[in-house]
């Protein structure tokens, strides 16, 4: 028989004993464990934000009401829209668009004090007819009103 074709019992081809492989298992569990806890705090304090943010905007959104009280089409040196909004929920608001007939006609910013009414104009090509007038605010709220010229 030849001593060729046995096989040979080499240096240095035992694996790490068990203790070392456990030490080495329980070091990266508690390394994925400890960047797991890091990432999720980090995920629920930026989720807690957003919340505080939402519900601070809505609660700000619901003390907001708007009616429009007068709307009047003329011509003078060109055709014109005047709408009259008025401001009767608890918090000061700020008219941003106004859309006639689903048309942006008017979006300058108009700050309305709580209580009170501003008369707001806008160019417009109108014609007679009925007109669907929507008066949007900053944040998010809306009245609306048909009109008939």
């Amino acid at each position: 028989m030849n001593s060729s074709s046995k096989p040979k019992k080499g240096r240095g081809t035992k694996a790490a004993s068990p203790a070392i492989a456990h030490v080495i298992m329980a070091a990266t569990i508690v390394s994925v464990g400890i960047s797991v806890l890091y990432w999720s705090n980090g995920n629920f304090n930026s989720h807690k934000r957003q919340a505080s943010t939402f519900f601070s905007t809505s609660t700000e959104a619901m003390k907001e009401s708007l009616v429009i009280e007068d709307i009047w089409f003329y011509e003078d040196s060109g055709k014109y829209v005047n709408i009259t909004v008025r401001n009767v929920g608890k918090v000061d608001l700020e008219v941003a668009h106004i859309y006639v007939n689903s048309e942006r006609v008017w979006d300058d910013g108009q700050l309305i004090m709580m209580g009170e009414a501003v008369t707001i104009k806008a160019a417009l090509s109108w014609e007679a007819g009925e007109h669907y007038i929507v008066v949007v605010t900053t944040r998010g709220n809306h009245a609306h009103e048909w009109y008939d010229v």
